[in-house]
């Protein structure tokens, strides 16, 4: 599966569920994305690192512990 905006990003079926839940809710507290009924928090981790890696979401620090992940505009990439 790719992501809809970069043809070249494959994701997993849990990178797949983060997208699509920030796809329709908007950004996200990474504990809330932790939270996701049958997503383990280290999958949820995992996915959150490589999706930034590729440059598909972003982490924002919007507070001491308080993670902020959204989807990156694609003429942002």
């Amino acid at each position: 599966m790719t992501t809809g905006c970069d043809s070249h990003v494959t994701v997993s079926p849990t990178e797949e569920r983060l997208l699509s839940t920030l796809r329709r809710q908007g950004p996200q507290s990474l504990d809330g994305l932790c939270a996701l009924p049958g997503i383990g928090s280290s999958q949820a981790l995992l996915a959150v690192d490589r999706l930034s890696r590729a440059g598909v979401v972003s982490i924002e620090l919007i507070g001491p512990c308080d993670d902020r992940v959204s989807l990156v505009e694609e003429e942002s990439r």
